[in-house]
């Protein structure tokens, strides 16, 4: 059987009370004059968590063996909603259109661009360091601006929920295009078993690793 995306979310209230966050690869090592040698082959992160950490109770349990059921165990991705992280603003703020710049100035012509969150922060010179991450499964209701004016969803642009590819009018020279929005990170159980330990008739408890799919 063929893997596939589902487009099932894992329970918010389970992941809630989970652990995780972002992981990446770096090749180090000291050279011979004693100084450090250090690069990363990964452009983007990838993402673990322990899910269900802790005690639950029997629903939310049997909630996790039904998804875990549909996904057969490590073979279909789904959509995890990362508690600290779902959000192209602050996780206590509400997205707006303008968000995360995607095209600076354009050049003219572009009618694509792929959905991206922006991480910043000032280094001790106030000087702003960035990093952009790569948006595959954003939420429905991406919204999007072209030079501070929001647009419409469906007649000026249109959103693959899949990829995070956005298709739209073509660019004029120096146009900027943000988005917004609410995005999942996209993962599959990493093991084939799922072991409950049942403490009574009202709780249990589990751990399940989940590991982002890079797309």
């Amino acid at each position: 059987m063929p893997a596939q995306n589902l487009r099932i979310l894992f329970p918010e209230d389970i992941s809630q009370g989970s652990r995780g966050g972002p992981m990446w690869r770096t090749d180090a090592h000291t050279v011979d004059n004693g100084y450090r040698s250090a690069n990363s082959p990964w452009d983007y992160p990838l993402h673990s968590y322990e899910a269900v950490y802790g005690v639950r109770r029997w629903p939310q349990l049997e909630a996790l063996s039904a998804i875990f059921h549909l996904s057969r165990g490590e073979l279909y991705d789904l959509l995890y909603k990362d508690p600290l992280d779902h959000k192209t603003c602050s996780v206590s703020n509400t997205p707006a259109f303008g968000d995360t710049t995607l095209i600076a100035s354009a050049v003219g012509g572009e009618v694509t661009a792929q959905l991206k969150k922006t991480y910043l922060a000032a280094d001790i010179d106030g000087v702003n360091v960035t990093y952009q991450r790569k948006i595959t499964r954003p939420a429905y209701g991406a919204l999007m601006g072209l030079n501070g004016i929001a647009l419409t969803e469906g007649v000026d642009y249109t959103i693959d929920y899949n990829t995070g590819q956005a298709t739209f009018g073509a660019l004029s020279v120096g146009d900027a295009l943000t988005w917004g929005g609410l995005f999942y990170v996209p993962v599959i159980f990493a093991a084939d078993s799922l072991d409950h330990t049942l403490n009574n008739y009202l709780t249990g408890q589990t751990s399940v690793p989940l590991m982002e799919v890079r797309e």
